[in-house]
């Protein structure tokens, strides 16, 4: 048996990198824009039309493919390069969180849809953060992502609009009020 690993031969050549942003656009342009358009210009069509079941794998790429460009581009706008990772760890985070109080309300007031059908709905929604970084827009973008939120549950758990609402603003108070918690203890953990 001979060893594969000769010593007298050459080494193979250095492997050209090729730049990574022409894959990224690829990515952006065939996956990302396509379903931002069809959820940003008919959510009831695009949830209607949502899988119910099966693997999360293409709403979290969705969801990581815009908090990528939201991180990168709030990074670009305040100098806080370092933040980025901590961000998308702390907005997955609250998606999830997000996504199981909503869905407990939802079934709560008698909705159909599955919990993996609510956790779609959250990354899917996270479209409205792409203006999240610009400070005006992203309180309107914000609001836009809670709009979009209540359409699904209202389309896929079949609940009222009033109930839809229920199950979407109560997380958002929950989830923001821990957030400000968060950032209130962090705050004077750095005073003393």
């Amino acid at each position: 048996m001979t060893d594969q690993f000769d010593e007298n031969r050459p080494a193979p050549p250095p492997e050209q990198s090729k730049p990574l942003l022409p894959a990224e656009l690829l990515l952006f342009s065939k996956y990302y824009v396509p379903i931002a358009k069809a959820l940003l210009t008919s959510p009831v069509k695009f949830y209607e039309s949502m899988p119910q079941t099966g693997s999360l794998k293409e709403p979290l790429i969705f969801a990581s493919v815009g908090l990528g460009v939201q991180g990168l581009l709030g990074a670009i706008f305040t100098g806080q390069f370092l933040q980025i990772p901590m961000v998308i760890i702390w907005t997955f985070a609250c998606a999830a969180a997000f996504a199981g109080l909503s869905y407990g309300l939802a079934v709560a007031q008698g909705g159909k849809g599955s919990f993996l059908a609510t956790a779609r709905i959250v990354c899917y929604a996270s479209v409205s953060g792409l203006l999240a970084w610009i400070p005006l827009l992203g309180l309107l973008s914000s609001l836009g992502g809670v709009v979009l939120i209540a359409i699904g549950l209202k389309t896929v758990h079949k609940l009222s609009k009033v109930q839809a609402a229920a199950a979407t603003v109560l997380p958002m108070f929950f989830i923001g009020g821990m957030t400000f918690l968060f950032q209130l203890v962090n705050l004077f953990k750095g005073h003393h």
